[in-house]
């Protein structure tokens, strides 16, 4: 079985292959972690689909990591703590008055 390290480096050249086991070997414990920092099923399914696609994108930017999982988690952590963040935001937005535009509601503009 390849170390997580070895996986993250070939991902890095370009092994799609490598991406995917690192995805279904670390998908449940980031969701784990995720509903316990958020508190929300939903929410922890989004931070794990976010966190693996910027993962994905950034493939070039990833350094030679030494912990994979440890890098993983903060990178999960930081996320949670964003979100958390913008949830007072987001409940204000979506009790603001709205209006239609164009078939979709957006809170109305109070000038």
């Amino acid at each position: 079985m390849r170390s997580d390290e070895e996986l993250a480096d070939a991902f890095r050249s370009g092994d799609d292959g490598a991406f995917s086991i690192l995805y279904e070997r670390y998908r449940r414990p980031l969701y784990v972690f995720g509903v316990r920092m958020l508190g929300s099923a939903e929410a922890a399914g989004d931070l794990v689909q976010e966190t693996f696609l910027g993962i994905y994108e950034r493939r070039q930017e990833l350094q030679s990591l030494r912990n994979f999982r440890g890098w993983l988690f903060t990178v999960g952590r930081n996320r949670c703590l964003t979100l958390l963040r913008l949830v007072p935001i987001y409940i204000y937005v979506c009790s603001m008055p709205q209006i239609e535009v164009d078939g979709t509601r957006i809170p109305e503009s109070r000038n």
